[in-house]
């Protein structure tokens, strides 16, 4: 069965616009980041930025789709 080509990967975030973005995302939730959490946020930012990345790259057959409930 051919795969379907995933969507290109969205390009990881540079520092600054990681920065941009924690505020925005901060400023929509109304959740403010204490000046000593904010750098771990940040760097969790990225991290789920990457994974994002890596999880947009798998490609996936005509037929793949998700399972309807989840069984471990």
């Amino acid at each position: 069965m051919p795969e379907i080509s995933p969507s290109p990967p969205p390009p990881r975030p540079s520092r600054d616009q990681a920065e941009r973005l924690l505020e925005a995302v901060s400023a929509a939730l109304a959740l403010p980041i204490p000046p000593p959490c904010r750098a771990g946020t940040l760097e969790a930012l990225v991290r789920l930025c990457k994974a994002a990345a890596l999880l947009l790259s798998f490609r996936l057959g005509k037929r793949d789709e998700p399972a309807p409930v989840f069984r471990p």
